[in-house]
């Protein structure tokens, strides 16, 4: 335990950098947006957040069916 603990307080903390996320500006049907405020706030996340992981599922779907049909 004692090595363990040594190797650790020597160790460094693993930093993964990412680009810095980008503002957009999107125009949406007011009744959309409703719903995907109250679902956000159903699963205690800020709306932003909750349609960036939307849009990332999506786009991950669309690019394995994309792989699918080549």
């Amino acid at each position: 335990m004692e090595e363990t603990a040594r190797a650790l307080d020597q160790s460094e903390v693993f930093k993964a950098y990412r680009p810095i996320r980008q503002p957009i500006s999107l125009r949406m049907d007011p009744l959309d947006l409703s719903m995907a405020r109250r679902i956000a706030r159903r699963k205690g996340l800020p709306f932003t957040q909750l349609m960036s992981m939307w849009l990332h599922e999506k786009i991950t779907q669309e690019k394995a069916a994309a792989g699918k049909d080549r």
